[in-house]
């Protein structure tokens, strides 16, 4: 029998309370430790935090973090910091994340890339980077999809996703913006901070497939809402405001142009009136023998916001095993292995 493989968990959002649950209902894993710099969620029972019932862990600082020494850390923050990164490497420790940064190491800022190489092989760890979009849609189903073509020429992949019922009212208001006045314009910055977060996701596609990204370029539109739409916090997108929002990111390859379509929706009734689909992802590989898969995400027994985080978390919770047994250094996103559970170290 392998032995359990010791877990810490790198922060306490949803994604990360998502992470703890699944880690708590598999048999060969182990949490021992979980940070949050939040000194209100300090001191905390990390099960009872995550909704999964009481663990005997609880939530501390750094220094806990560090000396409870797992063999595993699920680097699930908002937004990275390259020296904790550097130092979980450094203390032998493999660092699973979700931050796009990391999904193509051959395109990977140097000033990033080299510290992070050196404390791979100071502490003899890896670093792997996995999640739903960027990862799966991104990456592992595209490339799985490629294996049925001899020529693919265009890769297309549309995300549909309804906002409103996924996320909190703040990120939907306050940093994705709905319910403001309804720009005509396609903001410039939009498009920066999307080709900034999925063009390394493209990019490890494109090396995967045995080319290169020449050029990306992106380009994006709005549509206002033609109705009211009320937030689970009780306020209201009027009608009238900007209620969806498409980005096309195209990154071109000598022979093969690669397609990301986003579309980010809290209405379905909407000014242009736009063709919205159900949460999910559509994609297509065109190329002597055409593809199109559509991928759909049904209602679960739990709050779809926690499903979606689901999505996010369950893939790096099933790396884990892959990562901690992997010779060190940075794992192309788009390596060979599939993160999928093992039956038999689930919890019935």
């Amino acid at each position: 029998m392998n032995p359990t493989i010791r877990v810490g968990v790198w922060s306490t959002g949803r994604i990360s309370r998502s992470a703890i649950r699944a880690i708590s209902a598999n048999n060969a894993l182990e949490l021992v430790t979980v940070y949050t710099h939040s000194k209100d969620r300090r001191g905390v029972d990390a099960g009872e935090l995550s909704g999964s019932g009481p663990c005997g862990v609880i939530t501390g600082g750094r220094e806990q973090f560090f000396a409870a020494q797992p063999d595993c850390a699920l680097y699930l923050r908002d937004g990275f910091d390259i020296e904790e990164v550097a130092a979980l490497l450094n203390a032998g420790i493999n660092v699973i994340t979700t931050r796009s940064e990391f999904f193509d190491a051959f395109t990977m800022d140097p000033a990033q890339k080299e510290p992070l190489v050196a404390a791979c092989s100071a502490g003899q760890a890896s670093l792997y980077a996995t999640g739903s979009s960027p990862g799966f849609s991104t990456a592992l189903l595209p490339l799985v999809l490629t294996t049925l073509s001899s020529r693919p020429t265009r890769i297309i992949i549309d995300e549909f996703a309804d906002i409103a019922a996924s996320t909190t009212p703040s990120m939907i208001t306050d940093v994705m913006g709905f319910g403001r006045p309804c720009p005509e314009a396609f903001d410039p910055r939009g498009a920066a901070h999307m080709t900034q977060g999925f063009q390394p996701a493209l990019a490890g596609l494109a090396h995967a497939l045995g080319t290169q990204v020449i050029e990306t370029t992106a380009s994006g539109s709005y549509a206002a809402t033609a109705v009211d739409v009320p937030l689970a916090d009780g306020q209201v997108l009027k009608a009238g405001t900007l209620g969806a929002q498409r980005i096309s990111l195209l990154a071109r390859c000598e022979h093969l142009v690669i397609e990301f379509n986003p579309h980010w929706f809290c209405s379905r009734t909407l000014e242009p009136n736009w063709e919205t689909r159900d949460n999910g992802w559509r994609i297509q590989v065109e190329g002597d023998t055409p593809v199109d898969v559509s991928v759909a995400f049904p209602q679960g027994p739990q709050s779809f916001a926690d499903q979606m985080s689901g999505l996010t978390a369950h893939p790096a919770v099933n790396a884990i095993s892959f990562v901690c047994s992997a010779p060190a250094g940075i794992i192309d996103a788009t390596s060979r292995h599939i993160p999928a559970p093992h039956y038999n170290a689930i919890n019935a």
